[in-house]
């Protein structure tokens, strides 16, 4: 990457991502209207919210390859995926139909915040004395066959190594008569420009985590070339009578960190 080529790659992807964004937003307002007026929550996120996450990959030239699709559960799911990048919203939500959780700051972000309270995001605080209020509106989601990706570390990491999983989330699963399955996800970003990744330094082109300032680490990663990332599906974990919320994060933590 010359230093005359990425600025004008950073201001062609910004405008893609506007012009995206303004031709998909008024077809997905249009869509999700009458379920407003009848006061009904979508089952899914929606036609265009899938293009807008699809169109955004490939205006970014993020390359996605998903692992093992036959574990894919056809029944209601609870996404658990190690998390990342803000990136890692664009490539979950492409393929994968369900809605986030997201801590409540997101909300509030430039551009991202009202995106992501477009597409549905469920937005929540990590807080103890608020744990209750967020079951109820997780569970709320999840009686409307709503699926849900969490990202159970509560943060963002390395890019090359899991952070331990919280699991107070996963008392919704648990309060349910028909409880949804748990899918595990693992996102592994594989290449930039082609080339693997290897050191940290490279992996922080990506990850952004920690006291990453975002402003300047997003114009630096709509300046690389490419993207290589993979989604490993790992198989569906049932809630048992006897499953607790710690046992399933365990599990679903044993299968996303062996793909590490």
């Amino acid at each position: 990457m010359t230093s005359s080529v990425a600025p004008f790659r950073f201001a062609r992807r910004i405008f893609l991502l506007i012009l995206i964004t303004l031709v998909l937003l008024p077809l997905h307002l249009l869509w999700i209207t009458p379920l407003i007026i009848l006061r009904r929550l979508p089952r899914t996120q929606g036609p265009f919210v899938t293009l807008w996450f699809r169109g955004l990959l490939l205006a970014f030239n993020i390359r996605v390859t998903v692992v093992n699709k036959k574990s894919l559960s056809k029944k209601q799911k609870i996404f658990l995926s190690n998390h990342i990048s803000y990136i890692d919203i664009l490539v979950l939500g492409a393929h994968f139909n369900g809605f986030f959780v997201a801590k409540s700051d997101i909300a509030h972000w430039p551009i991202f915040g009202f995106l992501s309270r477009v597409s549905g995001t469920l937005f929540i605080t990590r807080e103890r004395r608020f744990i209750k209020q967020q079951l109820k509106l997780l569970e709320t989601h999840l009686k409307a066959k709503q699926s849900l990706i969490i990202f159970p570390e509560g943060t963002t990491g390395n890019g090359r190594e899991i952070l331990p999983f919280k699991s107070s989330l996963l008392n919704s699963v648990l309060e349910m008569k028909k409880k949804p399955v748990i899918q595990p996800l693992s996102l592994i970003y594989t290449k930039m420009n082609d080339k693997k990744l290897e050191t940290q330094e490279e992996f922080d082109q990506i990850a952004w985590y920690g006291d990453m300032t975002m402003p300047p680490h997003f114009k630096n990663l709509l300046s690389q070339k490419s993207f290589n990332a993979r989604v490993v599906i790992h198989p569906s974990i049932i809630a048992k009578e006897d499953s607790t919320p710690r046992s399933l994060s365990n599990e679903a933590f044993k299968e996303i960190s062996s793909s590490f």
